[in-house]
């Protein structure tokens, strides 16, 4: 396996790359020559690989298949804004998503961010890519020069139900965050949304962060779980 991995390096092109949206799934397949076979490799996205995990499907003589599993293949964060607990109650965070909400901390530092989805890719995101919160200054006091930005990662998970019955979303692979003269820590920055049910509406707030971590919490009716009844008969009973 690693002698092929290896061999690989001496490919210039590759005979066919393809992406499946649907299944996240980047397939490059380099022809058969005279030093080896022909090599498949399936990089499927993973939300739970956050270190890629690399193994051989199959291998012949003529043909031989790798699959990798990484969250660097999750082009597209999950459009499934729903969570359950273990009582089977739903909670739907879908009326949060349709909008682009911004939490100014100070009058310098301020997010801007995105429930299950992207920030839109334009000029007033100063997060370049895909980013579901990005952080940044406004340019001495102005209100439309935004600098600094950072990206504090997007969505690859569904969201979480904890025990209490907070929800909980988080997002990763955000800007790089690099401390020490020679870069000795390096961190890829990060952040967490704490919801939690409430009857009014009161939009994200700052609530703590670290080099590597931001966390925010949000009391929002969107938090609050939608009891399912069931039926044999076609009625419903209070």
């Amino acid at each position: 396996e690693t002698k092929v991995i290896k061999n690989l390096a001496n490919f210039t092109d590759t005979n066919a790359l393809t992406y499946s949206q649907e299944k996240e799934v980047i397939r490059l397949s380099y022809p058969e020559t005279d030093i080896g076979p022909k090599v498949n490799i399936n990089i499927e996205c993973d939300r739970d690989a956050l270190e890629p995990q690399v193994t051989m499907e199959s291998g012949t003589d003529r043909l031989i298949s790798f699959r990798f599993l990484t969250v660097e293949a999750c082009l597209v964060p999950p459009a499934q804004c729903q969570a359950r607990n273990s009582n089977k109650d739903i909670y739907d965070l879908s009326e949060l998503r349709h909008e682009d909400w911004e939490v100014s901390v100070t009058d310098e530092l301020h997010y801007s961010l995105k429930v299950c989805g992207s920030l839109p890719v334009t000029k007033e995101n100063p997060c370049s890519g895909q980013t579901g919160i990005c952080t940044f200054r406004y340019k001495d006091n102005s209100t439309s020069i935004k600098t600094d930005p950072k990206s504090l990662g997007i969505m690859y998970k569904r969201p979480e139900v904890l025990e209490n019955g907070d929800i909980r979303l988080e997002y990763s692979h955000g800007s790089l965050h690099v401390e020490g003269e020679n870069g000795t820590y390096a961190c890829n920055m990060s952040a967490e949304i704490i919801l939690r049910c409430a009857d009014t509406e009161y939009g994200p707030k700052f609530e703590s962060a670290t080099a590597c971590k931001h966390t925010l919490t949000w009391a929002t009716p969107a938090a609050c779980p939608k009891k399912q009844v069931t039926s044999i008969d076609c009625t419903v009973r209070e």
